[in-house]
């Protein structure tokens, strides 16, 4: 069993050593036994008769011997312990001080390569810093302005990619003619000028190799809206994607696009004119895709703008709980001192005071004399 980096299925590095260092100890153990065994008198050792010769005598030196090699192997036994314990310390010590030390490496290179992510954007290398972006967001998904740097990057890399396209205008209604025409530009990748060649090929002559132009439109509309939801025109993008869906079913990723493009344009379009509508959309996107595009300084915006009309309608108590949420995106002072006042508000409304009546006016409450 592994636990905290040590191997537990093994015995402590201490326990081994006792185990080869202390074999000395119980050598000497036997030996101060053997020792006193040979200084006991023969009716101590055992209860059969003896001869009546007279016992040798024993040396005097062989118990002074044997006490001092059992204490210094005593001693030696416990400083190969006292040695294996620290350098089984400085084991460890050494190990924790490389795990420190890798750490610190991986957070620096993390740092490096984010720092030359946001260079490669300064100088136009949308597609080098998606790379390093995307890196540091593997090695450290919370690393922050990683997120954000990468939309920004992903965002530029497709504006980039996708050049504003100049359609050429047709008049041929000849069907084959128009179907080389569109089969060209479909091959050079000019989806715009495509796209209007194989429409035009549908309306003059709709079962004109009808699956095969239906593919390869549907491909053209696709692809262009993708292009235009990933960078700027998105409702040209939506249109494109609109058109291929009638076609056949979009895949995942192209229907996802379309989702988020949808809910992004919706909240635009409700701010200023229904800021809850607007909040609710971008949260949806928030919720999930947190990087989309500046979702999270347009959600931010909404909470605080709606807290404000809340405010000046008079609604505290609501307009705490959007400040609350503006903070939780983003902790700014400002916001901070808008929430506060309102929560005082809220636990502290102001008393409506009652009408005064005016002197000659009769009270509603009495009866009107007859």
């Amino acid at each position: 069993m592994l636990l905290g980096g040590l191997d537990y299925r093994q015995p402590p590095l201490s326990l081994v050593i006792m185990r080869h260092a202390c074999p000395v100890q119980v050598g000497l153990f036997l030996l101060e036994t053997v020792s006193i065994t040979m200084s006991q008198t023969p009716n101590q050792q055992t209860n059969f008769p003896q001869t009546a010769a007279a016992p040798k005598p024993r040396s005097s030196l062989l118990p002074i011997f044997s006490s001092t090699l059992i204490l210094g192997g005593i001693v030696g036994c416990v400083l190969i312990v006292a040695v294996g314990l620290a350098a089984a310390g400085g084991a460890i010590a050494g190990q924790n001080d490389l795990k420190v030390r890798a750490t610190q490496t991986a957070t620096a290179e993390i740092g490096v390569q984010f720092t030359q992510g946001m260079q490669d954007m300064e100088l136009g290398k949308y597609s080098l810093a998606v790379e390093r972006f995307r890196w540091v967001l593997r090695v450290a998904p919370d690393y922050p302005g990683a997120a954000e740097g990468l939309a920004q990057a992903e965002t530029a890399l497709s504006q980039a990619s996708a050049p504003i396209e100049t359609l050429v205008p047709s008049s041929n209604q000849n069907p084959d003619e128009l179907f080389v025409e569109a089969k060209q530009y479909y091959d050079a990748g000019e989806w715009g000028n495509a796209i209007s060649r194989f429409q035009n090929l549908q309306a003059i002559a709709p079962t004109y190799r009808e699956d095969e132009v239906k593919e390869m439109l549907y491909r053209a509309l696709v692809t262009l809206g993708l292009q235009y939801v990933r960078g700027d025109r998105l409702q040209e993008g939506l249109s494109y994607l609109d058109q291929a869906s009638t076609i056949r079913p979009l895949d995942d990723q192209a229907e996802g696009e379309r989702h988020w493009a949808k809910l992004y344009i919706t909240g635009r379009t409700y701010c200023d004119l229904n800021w809850s509508i607007a909040i609710d959309n971008f949260r949806a996107i928030y919720d999930v895709l947190p990087s989309y595009r500046d979702v999270k300084d347009q959600l931010w915006d909404a909470y605080v703008k709606y807290g404000d009309q809340l405010v000046a309608i008079g609604a505290h108590c609501d307009a705490a709980d959007i400040y609350e949420e503006a903070l939780a995106i983003r902790g700014k002072a400002e916001v901070r001192e808008k929430y506060d006042a309102a929560a005082e508000a809220c636990a502290n409304p102001t008393p409506t005071p009652s009408p005064t009546p005016i002197e000659g006016t009769q009270d509603p409450g009495t009866d009107t004399p007859r």
